[in-house]
């Protein structure tokens, strides 16, 4: 019994969608508006695609982000406080793969430098990648079938000795 709970347990943990709770990297962190900012990139690791672009620092309206690829085409998205946790983020659609200059301005073209970095996008994934748990996931649902109707099969087949005296 110990070990069909145990199978039962690794099986849903290996059936359970991964969390989603990449923080980003910081790809700029410096003074700005008299105030220490950084920049998180989220994910880490962004590939084409939605690209969150975060600011943590002094913000005034009309702020922006601008990210313009190797090629020439630009990407410009505004700078948004969330409602429900204060945090200032743009959301960006980078469609290509490759090299993007991305500057950010705190203060919309007012006296602050823009913070400038680089992001290196990979290629976005294929479309079927996104359905690899829903493929496999009747894998671990079968063993633990199986295990259980051969531990049952021997049980009826091998009944247990009664080791207590009839009268």
């Amino acid at each position: 019994m110990k070990a069909v709970s145990l199978l039962s347990c690794v099986a849903v943990s290996l059936c359970t969608p991964d969390a989603v709770a990449d923080g980003g990297a910081v790809v700029w962190t410096g003074e700005r508006l008299g105030q220490r900012a950084a920049v998180v990139v989220a994910p880490a690791a962004p590939r084409a695609g939605v690209v969150e672009i975060s600011w943590i620092g002094f913000v005034h309206e009309g702020a922006f982000v601008r990210a313009t690829h190797e090629d020439g085409s630009v990407g410009i998205a505004p700078l948004f406080r969330q409602v429900l946790d204060g945090e200032v983020r743009a959301v960006l659609e980078l469609s290509k793969h490759g090299q993007w200059s991305v500057e950010l301005d705190p203060d919309g073209d007012s006296e602050a430098e823009p913070a400038r970095f680089s992001i290196e996008v990979a290629p976005s994934l294929p479309p079927w990648s996104a359905h690899l748990l829903e493929l496999f996931i009747w894998i671990p649902l079968v063993a633990i079938a199986l295990f259980a109707a051969h531990r049952r099969s021997l049980r009826v087949s091998f009944p247990m000795k009664n080791t207590a005296r009839h009268r």
